[in-house]
């Protein structure tokens, strides 16, 4: 063989094992979001107890309720669909490592606390968002005072923000938005919901 050969099988054999350690990675990042996930929230129904880590498979992890992966040979997770199971808590920081996500769907749920300010750097590929119905507080991330998005009221929660104009251009709306609003950027009970990021 020659030394040309030799060096271009070394680069295959390099390229292959990098390959298969970053998909190794890739598997452990989505399992550490969803594992943060679920300790995190309070599930009263038992909606999530198909997420069982004892075996973190790509098969296993994109069969879990609430959870669509690309296809079953690549197990990025491109969707979180957990509407209207009664969850409570914090949105966990782990979120981040679920960086391939297109579509998160927490609305309809008992979530509290702030919403991650980063958020959209944590999630480049986001399309839509959805945390309606839900009782945040706190300021909305700057990164989502967008017109893409929009307010609706719900509980008791507080989210305001100095910057925001809502905007139904382009949105797909609530189906019944209430009268309950104080002022454009004020907002007696707000959830998030959002359609349509271009860019986070």
């Amino acid at each position: 063989m020659s030394s040309v050969t030799v060096r271009i099988w070394i680069a295959i054999l390099f390229l292959s094992c990098a390959c298969y350690c970053s998909y190794g990675a890739v598997v452990e990042d989505d399992v550490k979001c969803l594992q943060s996930l679920k300790q995190s929230l309070k599930d009263p129904l038992g909606k999530l107890v198909s997420w069982d880590f004892r075996n973190t498979s790509v098969v296993s992890m994109c069969k879990f309720v609430g959870v669509t992966c690309w296809n079953d040979r690549e197990n990025r997770i491109l969707n979180l669909e957990l509407r209207d199971m009664e969850l409570s808590g914090a949105i966990a920081k782990d979120i981040e490592y679920c960086s391939s996500l297109q579509n998160l769907d927490l609305g309809g749920n008992k979530l509290s606390g702030s919403i991650p300010p980063d958020i959209c750097t944590w999630l480049p590929f986001l399309v839509t968002l959805d945390f309606s119905n839900n009782d945040f507080s706190g300021s909305i991330p700057t990164d989502l005072q967008t017109e893409r998005f929009t307010l609706r009221p719900r509980r008791s929660g507080s989210v305001t923000s100095t910057w925001w104009r809502p905007r139904p251009v382009g949105l797909r709306l609530a189906s019944s938005l209430s009268a309950r609003f104080r002022t454009a950027v004020e907002f007696q009970e707000p959830a998030l919901v959002g359609f349509g990021i271009w860019f986070c």
